[in-house]
């Protein structure tokens, strides 16, 4: 019997055994434990024909485990229909394409052939439909239990390790100390042509790919989702309440968010460091325009610290190469110019005109870029909304476009409206790290990661507490008005504190 066959023979008890527990446990701290294995999704996704990550599995036990205990009732957050109506946009378009739609013929490379087989595009409308599902699940359970807070804790904690073991092995590597890289070893993935897996490879001139290599393939995944994390620390830290320290500690320090910052700095992501100046700029529009010449030059002079202590140490060299040289090349219009996805986009394009309604289909759009650039692998628009335009035409790409923007409206409703300053800043921080995520998602992925639909959830669910709230208010002030001693209808969300 192979080794393959042995593991699957095990591991099916297993996923059996977790579902009963997840079934008969807590909703919440199972979404806790998912939160905390949310980065293990860029690891070894299924649509790269790799390995199923943890964190795809719990959430298929979550899902099976509130269908169960009969808790799948939605709450009507911002953009949940939205969100349904896209996702019914997916499968008409899928559906149609399937019929209609003849994609071009195309020899992939060998490892490529499970990705680019007949199930190819089922199977990408079915992570599509996936990879929304966590949305309605945050927005449901901390829309009625009043769970916010405990769930943003356990992910700025996770942040903050990812953080640490990242610059702990930018370090290991520039010194040569143990455990530089801490890959998990998968045989499928170490077979693969494309990732060298067991050692820490260079990004760029002379720049490790430092990310947790047990987490992230590359450093702008571990970018995009720090970004996640990074911007509520940020205004936690920078709303200078005494409310928000004592209830949030050392994720509202000052220190947690300049080691993000710097971290972010070392993933060597210009995507990554053009949006968190940009979200710092929207942050100040949110707390105070002031914090800009009180806390930024904090964060430049320690950010640039740690770099010239990296350089002092040889670790930004290649030959030649300096410091400056490489900052230089990673921000230089030409070298923007030249970036490899840049035809794509021309591509997406030209695909995009010739179905400008419904687009060519779930997955799809991976088969018609390669005919076009001569590719054997399947390309990616590199672009969420990118993604969507192609594969769901102009009807998915505005639908999209119009639940992300509906959410962060709502949000920045319910920011005006409270009057708590504690609340005040764990918004402004949702709002701005959606606000980062939004952006680079033109810059990578084809569907929104867990992290980036835990954010929108979260959005959403904060956004529906304050929008309700002001309902109720408005209905008590109506009826002290006409003088009424009627009953008045209650919201559940009012009245759970600790949200």
């Amino acid at each position: 019997m192979s080794p393959n066959l042995i593991l699957t023979a095990a591991f099916i008890p297993l996923l059996c055994a977790a579902t009963i527990f997840i079934c008969t446990g807590s909703t919440r701290n199972s979404m806790k434990a998912f939160i905390i294995l949310i980065p293990l999704q860029a690891f070894g996704a299924l649509e790269a024909g790799f390995t199923i990550p943890p964190s795809y599995l719990l959430l298929l036990c979550l899902i099976i485990g509130v269908i169960a205990k009969g808790e799948l009732k939605p709450a009507n957050t911002p953009g949940s229909r939205l969100v349904l109506a896209y996702l019914g946009i997916a499968v008409v378009s899928t559906v149609v394409a399937a019929v209609w739609l003849n994609t071009p013929s195309v020899q992939f490379d060998e490892w490529m052939r499970y990705r680019a087989g007949s199930l190819r595009s089922p199977l990408q409308l079915a992570l599509t439909i996936f990879h929304f599902v966590p949305f309605f699940l945050f927005a449901m359970v901390v829309s009625r239990t009043g769970e916010g807070a405990s769930f943003l804790k356990v992910h700025l904690w996770t942040g903050f390790i990812l953080c640490c073991a990242g610059i702990y092995q930018i370090s290991a590597y520039a010194l040569n100390l143990p455990l530089q890289d801490f890959t998990w070893s998968f045989n499928l993935v170490s077979n693969s042509s494309t990732y060298t897996y067991g050692q820490v490879h260079a990004y760029g001139a002379g720049v490790t790919d430092f990310a947790t290599r047990t987490t992230f393939r590359e450093t702008r995944f571990f970018a995009d989702y720090l970004l996640s994390v990074i911007p509520i620390s940020m205004a936690l830290w920078l709303s200078r309440s005494q409310t928000v320290r004592d209830r949030w500690g050392f994720l509202a320090s000052p220190a947690f968010s300049i080691i993000g910052i710097i971290t972010v700095f070392l993933t060597m992501s210009r995507s990554a460091w053009v949006i968190l100046a940009l979200t710092f700029l929207f942050m100040a529009v949110w707390l105070s325009p002031r914090i800009l010449f009180r806390q930024a030059p904090i964060a430049i002079i320690l950010t640039a610290v740690a770099a010239a202590l990296l350089v002092k140490l040889g670790f930004f060299s290649d030959g030649a190469t300096s410091f400056g040289s490489i900052i230089t090349s990673r921000l230089s219009v030409e070298g923007l110019i030249n970036d490899p996805r840049v035809p794509y986009f021309i591509v997406l394009w030209d695909v995009f005109l010739s179905n400008p309604v419904l687009g060519v289909g779930a997955g799809n759009f991976s088969v018609f870029s390669a005919a076009a650039l001569g590719a054997n692998v399947l390309i990616s628009a590199h672009g969420i909304l990118f993604e969507a335009l192609a594969e769901f035409g102009l009807l998915g790409f505005l639908t999209l476009l119009s639940s992300f923007l509906v959410v962060m409206i709502a949000l920045g409703r319910g920011i005006r409206q409270t009057e708590s300053k504690a609340d005040r800043a764990v918004m402004v921080g949702l709002l701005c790290s959606f606000f980062a995520l939004f952006l680079n998602g033109f810059t990578g992925f084809d569907r929104p990661p867990f992290h980036y639909v835990f954010i929108m959830g979260m959005c959403a669910a904060y956004a529906l507490r304050y929008n309700t709230k002001k309902a109720d208010d408005a209905a008590i002030q109506s009826q002290d008005t006409a003088g009424s001693t009627s009953k008045l209808p209650v919201s559940r969300i009012h009245l759970n504190p600790g949200f």
